[in-house]
């Protein structure tokens, strides 16, 4: 099934959307100049929801063994109250895997349409949806493999450069380390290069989307581990 194919295009030269979520991983560019600015949307999330359940399906076992352990040590817990935690656990979690690809993909479709507006050639918000979409494949990926690596070596697994942090280092810097990882660059790469195709051009012309976005998310990652600390600090024996 194809989608969004251009006028130009007869049925049998049409891009497939299914097949750009293997193809984007090794040519965005090509794949992206394709679509001359019409994304499909639905694949890229699709793709995103399956892998990301794969992986949290595989670590669900020790995350509810962990979660049973913490529990039964608040002596307020009754065996009933684990079991409900566990389950609730789950469901929760699995939610959020189905719900977190669209949530990141519409809001950070907006930061990208606003940097559209800055381009000769005007995209509309569903193809950066659709764009977001692909692009976080590589993120989805890298959610699989440390899921795979976390219960083959152990939870202590790190996949990103916080593992460079010397011994002692701060919060700081240990969070902003963890902001940079082989997937994530990845990521930033194949979103400026299809930033740059909607728009005619070279992966360039997504420098700035990126470079902002990956602010965002590292002012975000760190103000997050700032407060995790300090609340840690005001509960009783932390």
């Amino acid at each position: 099934m194809s989608y969004y194919a251009p006028e130009s295009m007869n049925p049998q030269q049409r891009p497939s959307g299914w097949k750009a979520i293997v193809r984007v991983i090794y040519e965005p560019t090509k794949v992206f100049q394709e679509f001359e600015g019409r994304v499909p949307v639905f694949p890229g999330y699709l793709a995103q929801m399956v892998i990301a359940l794969v992986g949290f399906a595989i670590i669900l076992p020790a995350t509810l063994r962990n979660l049973e352990v913490t529990a039964l040590a608040n002596p307020l817990y009754t065996p009933q109250m684990v079991t409900v935690s566990k389950i609730s656990g789950a469901i929760g979690g699995g939610m959020m895997i189905l719900i977190g690809p669209w949530l990141a993909g519409l809001m950070t479709s907006l930061i990208a349409l606003l940097f559209g507006q800055f381009q000769e050639e005007r995209v509309g918000y569903g193809s950066y949806l659709g764009l977001l979409g692909y692009a976080r494949m590589p993120l989805v990926i890298g959610g699989l493999v440390g899921a795979i690596l976390g219960v083959v070596v152990g939870n202590n697994l790190v996949l990103n450069a916080a593992v460079l942090a010397p011994a002692g280092s701060s919060v700081v810097l240990t969070a902003a380390l963890a902001t940079i990882s082989p997937f994530v660059v990845w990521y930033y790469y194949v979103l400026a290069a299809g930033f740059g195709a909607l728009h005619k051009g070279k992966a360039t012309k997504g420098l700035g989307l990126v470079i902002t976005l990956y602010v965002i998310n590292l002012l975000f990652t760190v103000g997050g581990a700032m407060l995790t600390t300090r609340l840690m600090g005001m509960l009783p024996g932390m």
